[in-house]
């Protein structure tokens, strides 16, 4: 009986023996899924810490884009207020040299650059030596021969022409009087040339 009882036994105790060992390991590994948990725990936690850290920089940048879009605004005001003023400023500088080159062309119109009248007694000026010559009578004005022969003597006398003794005396006998020969007939005596100088003169 007691043969039969310790057969009956030893593979009741090999089995317990196995259930033990299993007991163990299940042990062993519960404690590396604890500690293993207790690491995801950990983790969980940054990750929570990090996902607010996040989202406080997200509304952070956020308010940073929200400026950033106010300043580009501006920026863009201030571009067409400067573009505005260099406009404004352009056109005055325009108005100003159009006023300027008109204001020019009238004075040039005006007084013109080389007259005319300049060029009418131009071999007095080409020559080193001055030389008068007698003007015809229907060149000179009238008020203007009235006052040349007001301011030359009241008797002149006369006046004769050596080159050509056939020309017929002059006579100034009242002041004013038109006592003009033409220049292309004949040439006047040296007392008449510096007369004419005199009258040129003055």
């Amino acid at each position: 009986m007691l043969w039969e009882q310790s057969v009956l036994c030893r593979p009741i105790y090999s089995s317990n023996k196995s259930l033990k060992n299993k007991l163990l390991s299940g042990n062993k590994l519960c404690d590396v899924h604890a500690e293993e948990s207790k690491k995801i725990q950990a983790q969980l936690k940054e990750l929570r810490y990090g996902k607010k850290d996040l989202i406080f920089k997200g509304q952070q940048l956020m308010d940073l884009e929200h400026k950033l879009t106010i300043a580009k605004e501006e920026l863009e005001k201030a571009a067409l207020d400067k573009e505005s003023q260099l406009k404004a400023l352009k056109d005055t500088v325009h108005i100003c040299f159009s006023a300027v080159l008109h204001n020019q062309h009238t004075s040039s119109h005006r007084f013109p650059a080389t007259p005319t009248h300049l060029f009418r007694y131009s071999s007095l000026v080409n020559s080193s030596r001055v030389t008068f010559q007698q003007p015809h009578a229907k060149d000179i004005p009238k008020v203007q021969r009235i006052i040349m022969a007001s301011k030359s003597p009241a008797n002149i006398g006369v006046m004769r022409r050596e080159s050509n003794p056939g020309v017929k005396d002059c006579q100034m006998e009242k002041i004013g009087g038109d006592c003009f020969q033409n220049q292309t007939e004949t040439e006047s005596s040296p007392d008449s040339k510096k007369l004419l100088e005199q009258q040129v003169s003055v």
